[in-house]
């Protein structure tokens, strides 16, 4: 999946309902922040979220999938030996 995201540019601090209008594989890669910051949120729908307090700065959502971890979780042995 494509990162995807929206931008709101204008919160009044009035607004706490938003849409999501973009595609995702689970509500559990959609976040949200506001000046970078994480804020909480739930989803009243597929596509709308509401902020737990309004928003009085431009906001970002976004959906992608969880990061790729940096190290390998395990590691893979031949099972063959060299003769």
């Amino acid at each position: 999946m494509a990162n995807s995201y929206v931008f709101y540019p204008s919160a009044t601090g009035s607004t706490t309902d938003y849409s999501v209008p973009f595609e995702y594989l689970s509500q559990t890669f959609v976040k949200a922040t506001v000046n970078g910051a994480s804020v909480p949120f739930t989803f009243l729908s597929t596509y709308m979220i509401r902020f737990t307090t309004a928003p009085w700065v431009p906001s970002r959502f976004i959906a992608r999938p969880p990061r790729l971890r940096s190290t390998p979780t395990s590691t893979a042995r031949s099972s063959s030996t060299a003769s």
